[in-house]
């Protein structure tokens, strides 16, 4: 056995065993707080409980699946909450797709819907962040930074409201055969960049600066020193680490 592999046995080791003690910390974090629920609560419903918080901390499965939700179940729910939404009822529908995001971690509807509802409201920081976990989801879809550039413009964030412009139209001019619709909004998305461009053009120095600052930081980030026991070779691909960046 060379020495670069008893280094890769002993990292496995190390994980394996980091594994396991996580394992038994959320066992004692599930079983502690079902202990503080008290008397109120039956011992038939702390095992229901206990039995739902394992299937989804323990076994990973989402909170639909554990808790048994059909998709027809979830498309009723989001029904309801896109009508609220076009009915005007904002709060109600916040209510309703931030649990949809709770139950389905999976469906870029559900952030991108909350986003749309912090945004009606006002909510310009919260819009943000939801549209960008929409982003993240869909990173070909050009409607969530999109909109993004309206909430940072509300917010008085030109070079935000610059970057998501850039954004959107790079994602638009990456659909091989955009619709009509699209072509509107690609159009659309150029006269606006050029506009703030005009009114704000600190702006392109300020990306430049941004830019400069992030290669400086994945600079640092790349010559941290990592003991040699570690390393690990690659295999094909490099290891990627999604950070959230103003620019996405």
């Amino acid at each position: 056995m060379t020495e670069e592999q008893l280094g890769n046995d002993k990292e496995r080791g190390i994980e394996s065993e980091a594994a396991k003690d996580k394992l038994e910390q959320l066992k004692a974090a599930i079983d502690k707080n079902l202990a503080e629920l008290g008397p109120s609560v039956t011992d038939k419903d702390k095992a229901k409980q206990k039995e739902l918080l394992t299937k989804i901390f323990l076994e990973g499965l989402s909170p639909k699946s554990a808790m048994g939700f059909s998709t027809d179940f979830i498309e009723a729910i989001y029904g309801n909450g896109y009508r609220l939404f076009r009915g005007g009822n904002y709060k109600g529908a916040e209510m309703i797709f931030r649990s949809l995001c709770i139950l389905d971690d999976t469906d870029p509807r559900f952030p991108f819907g909350l986003a749309a509802c912090y945004q009606k409201q006002k909510l310009y920081d919260l819009a943000i962040e939801a549209y960008y976990v929409a982003s993240i989801m869909e990173p070909a879809n050009p409607l969530p930074p999109f909109y993004m550039y309206f909430c940072y413009i509300k917010l008085d964030e030109t070079l935000g409201a610059y970057l998501m412009l850039k954004n959107a139209i790079s994602r638009l001019q990456a659909v091989p055969t955009p619709n009509p619709t699209l072509v509107k909004m690609n159009t659309r998305c150029e006269f606006l960049l050029k506009g703030l461009v005009k009114y704000h053009p600190e702006i392109i120095e300020q990306e430049e600066n941004l830019r400069k600052a992030q290669n400086e930081i994945n600079k640092e980030w790349q010559a941290e020193k990592i003991p040699e026991t570690h390393k690990r070779k690659p295999e094909g691909k490099t290891p990627v680490t999604r950070k959230k960046v103003s620019s996405l």
